[in-house]
């Protein structure tokens, strides 16, 4: 039988990227979104008409039991459950550190870490021996820039957990990585003007901006069994800007 997938947030530019690459690489996918259903289904459409097979599934990742009843579905489904990529997150508004308020901080931490968390718990659980868990963290982390405070820490956490997991699951040779994207357009980074635009490509020796097709590509190499041999990395995703 073919290898499933699941990836969380996959109605997203990134998200749907992804599975649609680990498709085209012969797995099933699961494509998870929590409420842009349109995103999920033109993910799907993409799937299908590549020849490909996706079924959809709706989680909000903030709730334990929704995120329990998301890799029960797939289990249910299909038996096994053999990469897990979590993918879904969200961005902040950028403020001073000294401007942040509880509940920018409350709703960073619900979505980058809880709920991320919560996915990390139950792949942990769930994913077959041999399997690959891949969590989506960023480059902010390793360049940090004024106002980023919350969304750059609440990512920081994943590549840490990718890490611990690493050591704990080794030993049924499971492979945990984090994968990095810097900014991306269409992605979160549509929504910056075109200065920054134009300094963020710049920041690149390769001159550009990422695409999703970027991220999904070393999502799939990590996925597969070349990637294999490594684990507990965290594979930066963004033109060398943060050599």
């Amino acid at each position: 039988m073919a290898r499933v997938a699941l990836v969380t947030g996959a109605s997203g530019a990134i998200g749907s990227a992804i599975a649609q690459k680990l498709a085209a690489d012969g797995m099933v996918v699961a494509v998870h979104w929590s409420t842009n259903q349109a995103g999920a289904d033109d993910c799907i459409a993409a799937i299908e008409k590549s020849g490909g097979t996706a079924i959809s599934v709706q989680a909000d990742l903030r709730q334990t039991e929704q995120v329990e009843a998301l890799f029960q579905t797939v289990l249910n489904r299909f038996g096994q459950l053999d990469v897990i990529v979590a993918n879904a997150g969200a961005g902040a508004p950028a403020a001073a550190f000294q401007d942040i308020t509880d509940e920018d901080l409350d709703a960073a931490l619900d979505t980058n870490v809880k709920a991320t968390f919560k996915v990390l718990r139950q792949a942990a659980k769930t994913v077959a021996d041999h399997g690959r868990i891949i969590a989506i963290s960023s480059s902010l982390v390793d360049f940090p820039s004024t106002g980023m405070a919350t969304y750059a820490g609440s990512k920081a956490i994943v590549r840490t957990w990718a890490k611990v997991l690493a050591e704990e699951l080794g030993s049924r040779q499971i492979t945990v990585n984090a994968v990095s994207p810097g900014p991306t357009i269409p992605g979160m980074f549509s929504f910056a003007g075109p200065d920054l635009r134009e300094v963020a490509a710049a920041a690149s020796p390769l001159g550009r901006l990422g695409a999703p097709q970027d991220t999904a590509e070393v999502v799939s190499f990590l996925a597969s069994d070349s990637g294999a041999w490594i684990t507990g990395q965290h594979m930066l995703v963004n033109g060398g800007a943060t050599m």
